[in-house]
């Protein structure tokens, strides 16, 4: 079927407490790209591209390179680019994931079904939200989880932003704190050597803890696992489909964090899903901070995650300040989210 539009939209987001602070970048605002995708059967779909770190001047231009080789293109030719794209590397895998969330949210809006149901069904109708705030002072986060209600059940901390001291400050302060019911991620984003990794999480002695890729590299984190025998989720070192294999080969990890935009697509990301269900592997479907349309995405991929085998979630829009009404995650509570029941992955942004 011939492509009869294809466009991006530039779309920028403002975080909702300014800047948002991790240990390898500092965001203050968030720009994404909206995918607009029309086929001559009428089928029209959405989708987002979402960079990993929006630190690449020249992304936009070579996306652009791309929409234009696909004007009036058949459809096949278009799955072929993207499978094209994936291969490339990480640069371009944001585009991959936004085209490929436009083809199958077109197809879903014309079969009249929710996106979840053309990524495995439903498992799940309310999933956990993990609550993941701005890196803090050490004052600041004790002020935080002194005075909030504590409504999540799985907090993520964001570390490695100053010294290892104040991390380990945090810490112990994230856990005081804790319930017995909660989880708390430990998220160092890969900030760590492995033998500090190593000094660092055998300080620790609590189930409700859980260490966040500490190293960059896989093999380092898998071996600091390996080591100390502390519950580990691995997160953007999980970068391909091989790197799951490896992992799940392995044995070792906690858990594994599946990002869908990271992956190139909700395809291969549900590929990893299923590989992790069947190798008995708890995951954590999430994604980069989004706009609507991805984040719609990513819940409509997590919902398909038995209870037992999802750590948590998340509305990707997180700490923005969202100001359109193009419909949204559904919100049963405070921190418990869902998909939409609309047609395809429910968000209709309103631009003409």
């Amino acid at each position: 079927m011939k492509i009869t539009h294809l466009s991006l939209i530039d779309y920028v987001y403002k975080f909702r407490d300014g800047p948002y602070v991790m240990s390898h970048i500092t965001q203050v605002d968030l720009p994404v790209r909206l995918v607009r995708l029309e086929f001559a059967d009428g089928r029209m779909g959405w989708g987002e591209v979402v960079r990993k770190g929006f630190y690449n001047d020249l992304a936009p231009q070579k996306e652009d390179q791309v929409v234009t080789s696909l004007q009036g293109a058949s459809e096949n030719a278009l799955e072929e680019v993207v499978v094209d794209l994936r291969r490339q590397g990480p640069e371009m895998r944001g585009l991959a994931f936004g085209l490929e969330t436009a083809m199958l949210d077109a197809t879903a809006r014309q079969l009249r079904c929710p996106l979840y149901k053309m990524l495995g069904g439903l498992r799940q109708e309310i999933l956990d939200e993990y609550y993941g705030p701005t890196a803090m002072s050490v004052d600041e986060l004790e002020t935080l989880l002194s005075t909030s209600p504590r409504l999540w059940r799985v907090f993520q901390l964001k570390l490695g932003v100053d010294s290892l001291k104040s991390d380990i400050e945090r810490i112990e302060i994230a856990m005081k704190y804790a319930s017995q019911e909660q989880i708390v991620l430990a998220d160092f984003n890969g900030g760590l050597t492995r033998e500090r990794a190593i000094e660092t999480v055998v300080q620790f002695d609590d189930p409700r803890l859980i260490w966040e890729e500490p190293c960059k590299v896989l093999d380092d984190n898998l071996e600091v696992i390996e080591r100390t025998g502390k519950a580990v989720m691995l997160d953007q070192c999980m970068d391909g489909l091989p790197a799951f294999m490896q992992a799940l080969e392995s044995d070792l990890p906690h858990s594994l964090a599946i990002k869908p935009a990271f992956l190139g697509g909700l395809v291969p990301a549900r590929t990893a899903r299923d590989l992790c269900m069947e190798c008995g592997m708890r995951v954590r479907v999430d994604g980069p901070w989004c706009g609507s349309v991805a984040a719609a995405a990513v819940v409509s991929l997590a919902c398909g995650t038995p209870k037992d085998s999802l750590v948590a979630s998340c509305d990707l829009r997180q700490p923005l300040l969202i100001e359109e009404n193009w419909g949204d995650i559904r919100r049963s509570a405070p921190w418990r989210i869902g998909p939409s029941p609309d047609f395809g992955h429910g968000i209709q942004p309103t631009f003409t």
